[in-house]
């Protein structure tokens, strides 16, 4: 896969997509003084179904939810309130959303099963309970269970040990994982060492981390993805993208990839 020329980059749920995205949304605060978008950075693939929320300032070649798109976008967008004023610098004008009532979105937006109806009052948009089923990709597969933040940190290291079997195998969460204010080391840290397994969050959620891009080529919850397969994952984390090259809050690089119902909330 061929990496943008453009060096510290940010997106608020990946970097750089060359897979597939669905059903999936960010809910941040960004503020970053260039080449930053509330989604993705750099689209080569394709996005369905996907929204950016939150807010995101900066000063140059800055997307509300994307900046650079060279793949395939449907449905998606970045909301913006109605009323309120463009944020400057804005490169994706056309991408916005403009609503009162999480309902005009969903409607807009044809969002559906993975998605839940918004009520007549609701500004906020959610994904539901609803779980992608994983069982096509884990068939004949041993699953692995995680229910710890101890087997979480235990398989990112495995990973970047160089452990190919760890970086291809099935992960299911089994609870919410509280991470304690830890800094994270990404899963699949660098193109030698990606992700190429199925990861299922099975609807938990995996909070109170940081993501420090210092010193990482790639700086994420995973860092560099490979035809793996990864859904069901609510993230909430702390980014701080400075001296990073390539950072992303669920992946830093989705290479042909499959992420779908998931939901980052960052700030």
């Amino acid at each position: 896969m061929k990496i943008s020329s453009y060096s510290n980059r940010i997106g608020g749920f990946a970097s750089q997509n060359a897979g597939v995205i669905r059903d999936c949304y960010t809910d941040i605060k960004l503020k970053y003084d260039a080449n930053a978008a509330g989604f993705v950075f750099e689209n080569q693939g394709k996005i369905e179904r996907a929204v950016a929320m939150g807010t995101i300032k900066g000063k140059e070649n800055i997307g509300g939810f994307l900046c650079k798109n060279k793949g395939t976008v449907i449905d998606t967008a970045w909301l913006l309130e109605k009323g309120k004023e463009m944020p400057k610098h804005i490169v994706d004008a056309d991408l916005a959303l403009e609503y009162e009532k999480a309902a005009e979105v969903f409607t807009a937006l044809h969002l559906g099963v993975a998605w839940k109806t918004p009520k007549a009052e609701d500004t906020r948009l959610e994904i539901r309970g609803f779980k992608a089923n994983f069982d096509e990709f884990t068939e004949g597969k041993t699953v692995t269970e995680i229910s710890t933040a101890d087997e979480l940190f235990r398989l990112a290291a495995d990973i970047a040990s160089g452990d190919a079997g760890a970086a291809a195998g099935c992960y299911r969460l089994t609870a919410n994982i509280n991470l304690k204010g830890k800094k994270w080391l990404p899963i699949g840290i660098s193109e030698t060492t990606p992700f190429t397994g199925v990861f299922d969050g099975a609807g938990f959620e995996i909070t109170n981390f940081k993501l420090c891009s210092d010193k990482l080529d790639y700086a994420g919850f995973f860092g560099c993805v490979k035809g793996a397969h990864i859904g069901n994952l609510t993230l909430d984390c702390v980014v701080n993208a400075k001296g990073g090259s390539v950072t992303g809050a669920m992946c830093a690089v989705n290479d042909r990839g499959l992420i779908s119902n998931c939901h980052v909330a960052a700030k």
